[in-house]
């Protein structure tokens, strides 16, 4: 059976990540969409059901923790854009093929369509950037973004988007102009090194000088 309460437990991190995220004015998710992967499913129920096990809101009181379950459900649907399930199947019918190297001939082909249906709706969804702060999204930013977020989250503090690129933005100038100025600095040490440290060669005396 799905150990939901674990996997809720697991997904409250991101409801910490969204509590903490202002988003901009004409936007009402803070994150993009999350897809929930479970590998080696060999359970019964398709992923339908298990993402209304997994998300659906629960009687409150009809079990212990409901109510702390349903606030993290609440906080997920309200964080992103979409949520999906995904059930992938052992990607081999012998689980001792599981040990060796697998070559995709030996793929079973449920494993292959699911991973296809997976890379399918990805791609779609990453067709164009995820705009941040008015700007979208690129692989680079989003390198400069993660350590500058990461530590706000970690000093507890509100995160705005706006703000958070705008940070990037200066931490990315104040690094380009030490670069430069190490680069001026070489090129001003050569120039003085290939003088030797002195002044400009005396001029030459013709013979009318006395």
């Amino acid at each position: 059976s799905l150990q939901k309460d674990r996997m809720l437990n697991l997904l409250g991190v991101m409801t910490r990540a969204a509590s903490s995220v202002k988003v901009d004015g004409g936007h009402d998710k803070c994150f993009g969409h999350l897809h929930i992967v479970f590998r080696d499913w060999a359970f019964d129920g398709d992923a339908a059901a298990v993402k209304r096990q997994l998300l659906e809101p629960e009687t409150a009181g009809a079990e212990e923790d409901a109510d702390r379950r349903n606030e993290v459900r609440r906080i997920l649907r309200g964080a992103f854009e979409s949520i999906h399930v995904w059930l992938l199947p052992p990607p081999v019918e012998r689980t001792r093929d599981l040990q060796k190297v697998l070559k995709e001939s030996m793929l079973s082909d449920e494993f292959k369509d699911a991973v296809a249906g997976l890379k399918g709706v990805l791609s779609t969804q990453l067709a164009s950037p995820r705009p941040w702060g008015g700007r979208p999204v690129t692989g680079p930013v989003l390198a400069k973004l993660v350590p500058l977020v990461s530590e706000a989250l970690n000093r507890n503090e509100l995160i705005l988007p706006k703000s958070a690129y705008e940070a990037m933005v200066r931490a990315e100038a104040e690094q380009l102009a030490r670069t430069t100025e190490g680069r001026l600095d070489e090129l001003c040490a050569a120039l003085l090194a290939g003088g030797g440290g002195r002044g400009p060669p005396p001029a030459k005396r013709s013979r009318w000088d006395r």
